[in-house]
């Protein structure tokens, strides 16, 4: 029997050994696609691994439209989740809002996020204008045993609404950076594995990302 052997470029094995590794270390596939403005902070959570998956390895020689792109992840339902926190209108005692979140079955990993993304460790409230039954019930469980600071009556959320004075709090929480970061960490390992075999540049992909993110939330309003 005859033996070929083919030589690799060690980059590319430490690389992929490397994204393995990464994987392994955040346990899922889980991947997080971040911006961080002054009007507002976000994060997408999505499936690297099914990501991958919807471009089918497929190398494009010309830019496909953005409404293509979005269907095809749209279709794959990679984007598994989503969080935006924004600065209230009214001095909430220096608290940043969870003005949109949608995600069912990540309402805790989501509230994390939105700590870690709080700008200087801003404590959080919720908005209680879009905040669904199920948002509620989320930001309950997860500000159980953290330290709250009742709001100002003249605060954009507060509502003397009966069963709710849980809303009318900020909480503040250290989050978790880390498990944040490893996230970001794995998106960009995603965006340039993709961005390689499919020619698609890494912020064509980051776009419609969001938009398919915005536009699972924005149908979530509509069910309610």
């Amino acid at each position: 029997m005859i033996r070929i052997f083919t030589l690799v470029d060690n980059s590319r094995i430490l690389e992929n050994i490397f994204k393995r590794l990464l994987r392994e270390s955040v346990g899922s596939d889980l991947a997080a696609l971040t911006r961080r403005r002054n009007g507002g902070c976000l994060a997408v959570l999505y499936d690297a691994n099914v990501l991958r998956g919807a471009f089918g390895g497929e190398q494009w020689e010309s830019l496909p439209t953005s409404d293509l792109i979005q269907e095809d992840i749209s279709a794959s339902g990679a984007v598994r989740a989503y969080v935006k926190i924004v600065p209230p209108a009214d001095d909430c005692n220096g608290a940043w809002m969870i003005g949109e979140m949608w995600g069912r079955g990540y309402g805790e990993i989501l509230v994390n996020i939105a700590f870690a993304l709080s700008p200087g460790g801003a404590p959080l409230i919720m908005d209680r204008q879009i905040a669904s039954p199920g948002a509620k019930s989320r930001w309950r469980i997860a500000t159980r045993g953290l330290k709250g600071t009742p709001l100002p009556p003249d605060c954009t959320t507060y509502h003397d609404a009966p069963g709710e004075e849980y809303l009318n709090a900020s909480y503040e929480s250290t989050g978790n950076p880390g498990e944040l970061a490893a996230m970001e960490q794995l998106h960009r390992a995603a965006m340039d594995e993709i961005s390689e075999v499919t020619n698609l540049p890494p912020k064509v992909i980051e776009n419609a990302l969001m938009d398919v993110a915005y536009e699972n939330f924005d149908s979530s309003l509509s069910d309610q």
